[in-house]
């Protein structure tokens, strides 16, 4: 007996599946995967003199994140004017976004000092 693997092609009416044979895994490849693991994977700042470290979520605004993880960080209108939820960044600044416009504006040079708002730092 045969199974037959399913995708979202093999659903459709007079589509076939097609099986194709696994990679097989070459030492770079490894070498590459094992080096990607090494990389940060978490975003550690502070606010106001209190300390706090996310779990990165792609896709959510940094406040969200650190919301949803249980960091205090104080913030108010989550639409980057009010300038109450800046942090500054100590590690993983790589994993957000490049400052908006709403940023440069609301913080200035303060962007060189790895300030952020939480509300508009994307995860990516």
């Amino acid at each position: 007996m045969t199974k037959k693997a399913f995708s979202v092609g093999s659903l459709i009416p007079g589509r076939e599946t097609v099986h194709q044979s696994p990679q097989q895994v070459k030492k770079d490849d490894h070498i590459q995967l094992s080096q990607k693991s090494d990389a940060v994977q978490e975003i550690k700042g502070s606010q106001k003199g209190v300390s706090w470290k996310v779990t990165p979520i792609k896709g959510q605004s940094l406040l969200e994140t650190a919301l949803e993880q249980k960091q205090q960080i104080q913030y108010k209108c989550r639409k980057g004017t009010c300038g109450v939820c800046t942090v500054t960044v100590e590690e993983g600044q790589a994993l957000l976004s490049e400052p908006n416009t709403a940023e440069e504006k609301k913080l200035g040079t303060a962007l060189k000092d790895d300030c952020r708002l939480a509300c508009q730092a994307a995860i990516i």
